[in-house]
Formats: C-alpha cells, sequence, structure tokens
C-alpha cells in the first residue's frame, strides 16, 4: 500500500507540473517512478552482534529507530533473520539487516550457509569497536565470492564524546587519526589488503566518513545500481543534492536528444492525464533502453607498440589471455581495424586501430585508410612523448570536428624505472613526464599504467 500510495503522489505532482509546462521537473519525476521499479539494488549490512547495525539501516533511509517500518534495535540482539527493509522513497533499493555474526544462533563457521550471500550486490561490516576475527573471517569469505565490501567503524560520536571528557588536550582530529589507523592496522594484521575503514555516526550521518563512504560506493558500481545508489542516498550535503538535481535534468536533455519526435513524449503525458501509471512508466522505460542500445565508437590510436591493444583489454575489464581480448606482443598485431564490444555493454565499441606510421599505414594515408569519419571520439596512445605523427593525426582530426584526447600509456613501468634514482619522488615524477608532454601544443592528457 506504500508502494501504491508513492506512486500515487508522484503522479499527481506530474499532473501538476504538466498543467504549468514544467516538462523538465514532468520527466525527472517519472523517471524517479520508474526507477523504484527498474534498478534493483541489494545492500547487505552485517558485523557483530550490538554493532549498530539496525540503526546505520535506518540511518541510510533517512527513518528514526522509533519510526513506523524502521528496522528495530536494541541492546539486546534483535535481529534474529535477514531482514529486508526496502527504501521509503526507493523501494528498489534493499537494506538488508543480517545477523549478527559469532552469537550462538549464527556461529561464524556457519554463518555463509545460513545468509543466502549470493543475492546482494555489495556487503557492509559494521563495528563499534576495533574489527575483531569474525570481522575478517566474513571479508575473506565475501572475497572468495568476489564482492565488494567496506569497512564501517559506527558509533563514532560516542568515541569523541569519551575522549573529550578524559583528555585534557582533546584534539578530535587527532582521536579520528588514531581511531582510523587502530581499525587499519588491525585489519591488514590479520590478512585484509590495503583495507579501507569508514568512520560513520548513524545520528550525524553529514559528519566524518559517511560521503566518502558514498562517493567510494558510487565509484566502484556498476552505472545503473549506481543511479539507483544516488536517489536513495540521504541528501546530507550540497554535492549529493546537486548530482541528484544533474541526474534529472541529464534525462531531459537525453529525451529532447533522442526521442526522435513528440510521439513518446505526448504518450507519456497522455497516460499520466489518464492515471494510468503502468503505461507511464513503460514509455519511459522504453526511452531508457533506446538510451541505452544507443552505440557508442571509440577509436583507440597511435603509433605501434603504444600499448593500444592492452589499453583495449583493461577498459573493457578483462586480461590480455582472456578470451575475446585484443591480441598484444612485441610485433604489430593489429593490422586491420578491429571492433571490440563492451562485453557488459555491448552498444560501446573501442575499436582497435592498426599503429600509425608503419609501412602498411603510412602518415599521410593513415585516415584514408582507417575510415576516420565513423567514429565518435578518438584517444591516441603513446608510450613516450607524442611524435610528429601524433600531431598529424590530431590535425586531421580537428577538421573533422571530432574529439580527441592524448594516453601517456605504460606510466608504472617509468615510474619504476625512476624509483632507482636516490631522490625518488613519485610526484615530482610524474609532473615532470605531463610537463614534457605538455610542452606542446596539445589537449587532455591521462597517465594510464600498463
Amino acid at each position: 500500500m506504500a508502494v501504491q500510495s508513492e506512486c500515487d503522489s508522484v503522479t499527481k505532482e506530474v499532473k501538476e507540473v504538466l498543467q504549468h509546462h514544467d516538462k523538465p521537473l514532468n520527466v525527472g519525476m517519472v523517471k524517479e517512478s520508474a526507477d523504484q521499479h527498474t534498478i534493483p539494488l541489494k545492500i547487505a549490512i552485517t558485523g557483530e552482534s550490538g554493532s549498530g547495525k539496525s540503526t546505520f539501516v535506518n540511518a541510510f533511509r533517512g527513518i528514526n529507530d522509533d519510526d513506523e517500518g524502521a528496522a528495530p534495535t536494541d541492546c539486546v540482539e534483535t535481529t534474529e533473520k535477514g531482514t529486508p527493509y526496502p527504501h521509503p522513497e526507493y523501494p528498489s533499493v534493499t537494506l538488508w539487516d543480517l545477523p549478527g555474526i559469532g552469537t550462538t544462533k549464527f556461529p561464524a563457521d556457519e554463518y555463509m550457509k545460513l545468509i543466502e550471500f549470493e543475492k546482494f550486490d555489495f556487503f557492509i561490516i559494521i563495528s563499534d569497536t576495533r574489527f575483531r576475527e569474525n570481522d575478517v573471517k566474513l571479508a575473506q569469505e565475501i572475497q572468495k565470492m568476489e564482492k565488494k565490501f567496506y569497512f564501517v567503524r559506527s558509533k563514532i560520536d560516542n568515541d569523541l564524546r569519551s575522549e573529550e571528557r578524559s583528555q585534557r588536550e582533546f584534539n578530535a582530529e587527532n582521536t579520528i587519526s588514531q581511531i582510523r589507523e587502530n581499525c587499519v592496522q588491525g585489519l591488514a594484521t590479520q590478512g585484509i589488503e590495503s583495507p579501507r575503514v569508514f568512520l560513520v555516526s548513524s545520528f550525524q550521518l553529514h559528519q566524518y566518513d559517511f560521503s566518502l563512504l558514498y562517493e567510494t560506493l558510487e565509484r566502484e558500481l556498476p552505472e545503473l545500481k549506481r543511479k539507483a545508489l544516488l536517489l536513495a542516498t540521504p541528501s546530507i550535503n550540497l554535492e549529493i543534492i546537486t548530482k541528484k538535481k544533474q541526474a534529472f535534468q541529464l534525462l531531459w536533455t537525453n529525451a529532447d536528444n533522442q526521442f526522435g519526435n513528440r510521439v513518446i513524449k505526448e504518450e507519456i503525458k497522455e497516460a499520466l492525464l489518464k492515471n494510468d501509471k503502468p503505461l507511464a512508466i513503460a514509455k519511459i522505460e522504453e526511452f531508457l533502453n533506446k538510451e541505452k542500445n544507443t552505440p557508442l565508437n571509440i577509436a583507440i590510436t597511435g603509433e605501434t607498440g603504444a600499448g593500444k591493444s592492452t589499453f583495449i583489454n583493461a577498459f573493457r575489464g578483462m586480461d590480455n589471455r582472456d578470451e575475446g581480448a585484443a591480441p598484444t606482443g612485441v610485433t604489430e598485431t593489429t593490422l586491420e581495424n578491429t571492433p571490440y564490444p563492451h562485453p557488459m555493454y555491448p552498444n560501446v565499441t573501442l575499436w582497435d586501430l592498426p599503429g600509425i606510421g608503419t609501412t602498411k599505414f603510412p602518415a599521410d594515408k593513415y585516415l584514408e585508410l582507417v575510415g576516420f569519419e565513423k567514429f565518435d571520439f578518438f584517444i591516441i596512445i603513446s608510450d613516450t612523448r607524442f611524435r610528429e605523427n601524433d600531431v598529424k593525426l590530431t590535425q586531421e582530426i580537428q577538421k573533422m570536428k571530432k574529439r580527441f584526447y592524448f594516453v601517456r600509456s605504460k606510466i608504472d613501468n617509468d615510474v619504476r624505472a625512476a624509483e632507482r634514482k636516490k631522490d625518488f619522488s613519485k610526484e615530482k615524477t610524474l609532473t615532470k613526464m605531463r610537463e614534457n608532454c605538455v610542452q606542446g601544443e596539445y589537449p587532455m592528457k591521462y597517465f594510464i599504467p600498463e
């Protein structure tokens, strides 16, 4: 009933803005409604009993512990089974409050069997003290499943209050640094490689590391899941609020560009005015599917041996030895334009172009031979300073009024070589190499490891 009420409310609001011809707001609201039904995101909240899991679940959903529909919290164990808590505004986003690990009902050695871990998108492991052996066991099992997990040190506000009462020269920043280092060192000594720990107060999400946790999740989630996360995340700072506004504005811009005509927009309007919410959502999904299937052709070019094929494989999340990978070698391996569709988004194609300036593809005939007009933009790769052929290439691309970007590849090799020097500084080495590339009149450059 709550979901139906929410959808009816959205429909009513859209009707009102339609009467005022507020098209961007209209599409934003319909997208909000469509997203509720089309982008599932399942977040597992776990850790030892009493660590504040349920309070975190409630805070993430923007509700208080005593609100209707809140996850129950208490000083005794309250979570006795995996319990789903849909977001009140975006019910496709579900936070699962899992039972505490290491209790008599859920011993650590049987925990993974009792909880269906494979169904979750990622895991947040919560502790209100230093992370313990059970937390590490949990993380190691999640790693075996090749899933993402994040450590959250909860109740940080309680620790700061305690320290403030007990120390004459209390310094909040120093205390926070000590707590973070203590957590990281403890996890590292137990075999967790490069652990990331986020310090959070569920009662003060706008403080401490919750924003950093969101940024990390946003960066590491697949794009479609990322949209669901953005909408469901509490609006605790201006940056998140701005991103939400931009998401709605971008949809309308894309709609104007890609609907092709007014038919779908008029059908959405008509469906909403008739209170036919399912039809309106279906029309929005039709648009979203068109958007998802819009082709994008990216040309990867440069001199032979620069690492073009390796870059393509890395971009597609593949190893050079994987099936379907672009072939790499010490000799020229790319002899013709070769398309490599992205394994997850086949409408996105990276084109491995032959190296410019070889006997088979001389610079003065290169553009004619590779058919440059069909590409959306170009990435020009070099493993040294950019040369004359690269410049010739950019000048021709500019004539076609296409975008291009320089990538300086194999940067990790250069850094390793520079480490042998006595006064090695990674930052200075990177700065020097960047300046060396930029001395000519080039656009954006990006440093990429091999």
